[in-house]
């Protein structure tokens, strides 16, 4: 599992390490988690799952499904965005 702060989500440096650890293990049962959604204004949330699930979902087996969007302090009270 990976998990991104989702106000700072996917630098090249983040996507090259991504990378080269999936060439390592030769797996892509992997889930990505974005955290720290709330953070962000509406446009931002729209921006960050569409970037998110383009950018991310070729690095796992579950493809979108693999990309979970959230925030510990909205998880507290049940929430999860999709």
């Amino acid at each position: 599992m990976t998990v991104f702060n989702s106000t700072m989500l996917g630098s090249q440096l983040e996507t090259d390490f991504i990378k080269s650890q999936l060439n390592i293990f030769s797996s892509k049962a992997v889930i990505f988690v974005c955290n720290k959604f709330s953070y962000l204004s509406s446009e931002e949330k729209d921006f960050i799952k569409r970037y998110a699930i383009k950018t991310y979902s070729s690095f796992t087996e579950y493809e979108s499904g693999g990309i979970f969007i959230t925030d510990a302090r909205d998880r507290l009270k049940g929430r999860f965005y999709s």
